[in-house]
């Protein structure tokens, strides 16, 4: 038979070689080269076209014969998408503890080569663990949440938390927001508040304070991109020029009244800013108790004020209060 040695196609007797793709030169001055989809000179194929059109040549393995078969190949992802399907497997990963690989292909309808790419990436970002035929996340004590994936838990009580922490600030304070999520529907509604500054290291509270007449001052070093914010000794340096009426904080981890973390460079920033500020907020929902991380920076009792809710364990709230921590209690549905 004529033709190049290729694989067997699936069709009994036929051996099947891709051809090369069919291109046209576009009208544009440059003359780059697109490749045909049935489309006329310089005109672009529509962005929401799954497929473009080949070809492949077809041997007769008996005759000697060729034929050419038109075949669909798949439009290649663009960075946004391939970006929004690992966060969807990060998130899936998250939700299930530890899952197999295969499966998470299988529910998000890709290959199970593409999934190992997606994980390959996600673990060299150090947002998971990739295992022997499963992808794992890391618990609390390893690593903090992706900042895209925890800022809609608790919504209700984020949002009951904004008012009485507004309550604590008074126009011309200087207030001083770390970079939890659980602060940012506070922060959002800090805008109504006159002649107020606000420090932080959290990008995302000065996006959503960057329309109001606040003044925002945000400080860094190290960037960390999964939380949106900067940490590191320099932080602290540039806190030191301010003169901070209250800080306002929030834990990843709480036990037995000790507060933790598991990254070093936030537990020792979150220490630094108990030192530098008059009075002290610390809002955490019931689902951060129980909880241990690496890194310890303090106790509930450093803190004037525990915003919280009715689920919080009642052993330690009773040792907050044992300690002249005021702590306001919120009834979320």
């Amino acid at each position: 038979s004529s033709g190049p040695p290729v694989p067997r196609c699936r069709r009994s007797g036929l051996l099947v070689a891709p051809a090369p793709p069919v291109w046209r030169r576009s009208a544009g001055r440059s003359g780059a080269l697109d490749r045909a989809a049935g489309l006329g000179a310089g005109q672009p194929a529509p962005r929401s076209e799954i497929f473009a059109r080949s070809s492949r040549k077809v041997w007769d393995i008996s005759g000697g014969s060729t034929s050419d078969e038109e075949v669909a190949m798949p439009r290649r992802s663009s960075a946004a998408e391939v970006e929004r399907r690992r966060q969807e497997a990060l998130r899936l990963v998250t939700e299930e503890g530890e899952i197999r690989i295969d499966m998470l292909a299988a529910m998000l309808g890709i290959s199970l080569m593409t999934a190992h790419r997606d994980l390959d990436d996600l673990q060299a970002r150090n947002l998971l663990q990739k295992k022997r035929g499963t992808a794992a996340a890391f618990t609390p004590v390893e690593r903090e949440a992706d900042l895209r994936l925890r800022e809609h838990d608790n919504l209700d009580f984020k949002r009951a938390a904004a008012g009485p922490l507004q309550e604590v600030v008074s126009p011309g304070d200087t207030v001083l927001l770390d970079c939890g999520s659980t602060l940012f529907p506070f922060a959002a509604a800090l805008g109504s508040v006159p002649r107020l500054r606000v420090v932080t290291t959290s990008l995302r509270v000065s996006y959503l304070l960057s329309e109001s007449s606040v003044d925002v001052t945000l400080l860094g070093e190290r960037f960390f991109p999964e939380f949106e914010s900067c940490a590191g000794p320099e932080v602290l340096r540039q806190l030191d020029r301010f003169r901070i009426d209250v800080a306002f904080l929030t834990a990843t981890c709480v036990q037995d009244g000790g507060l933790s973390h598991p990254v070093r460079d936030y537990a020792e920033n979150k220490e630094g800013f108990l030192k530098v500020a008059a009075r002290t907020v610390l809002a955490v929902d019931h689902t951060k108790f129980g909880r241990t991380a690496t890194y310890a920076y303090g106790r509930i009792s450093d803190y004037d004020l525990l915003v919280t809710d009715a689920a919080a364990p009642a052993d330690e709230l009773r040792q907050a209060r044992s300690a002249r921590v005021k702590v306001r209690e919120l009834v979320v549905d």
